[in-house]
């Protein structure tokens, strides 16, 4: 029995990695589709895509850092919530967080001591719009 060539296992070995990669960067099977995703001050990049992996919005941290890093994205990761209404695939989410950003940008607000609730909302109000009133 002769073996294969050389040339063909290097093709037969590529090939697999291209059907593994492929695999591994569509969205996962199971991707929740419109919920939250919040990247906070201060979150790594690797905390970032652990946090996207095992809410099941991407298949593979791994990857997920590779691709950032890639790019030279890595220090570019928008604060923010994310909301995504449809499966996307890696690239794709990828590009949202260090490129198109947030749904809703995080909002600083700082309290002075002593404020009393109604002068809290009165600050949160400045900030927030379209936030509802209790009375």
């Amino acid at each position: 029995m002769q073996l294969p060539k050389p040339k063909y296992i290097s093709l037969i070995i590529l090939l697999i990695i291209f059907l593994y990669g492929l695999n591994i960067t569509n969205a996962p099977k199971n991707f929740p589709v419109n919920e939250t995703f919040l990247i906070d001050e201060g979150e790594s990049l690797r905390n970032v895509s652990l946090r996207l992996e095992e809410k099941h919005i991407i298949n593979s941290a791994t990857w997920f850092r590779a691709y950032v890093s890639f790019f030279g994205k890595d220090r570019k990761i928008q604060l923010g919530v994310y909301k995504f209404d449809k499966p996307l695939s890696l690239g794709s989410i990828a590009r949202k967080i260090y490129d198109a950003g947030p749904n809703e940008p995080l909002i600083r607000v700082t309290m002075p001591e002593g404020s009393t609730n109604e002068e809290i909302a009165q600050k949160i109000n400045e900030h927030i719009r379209n936030i509802s009133r209790l009375s």
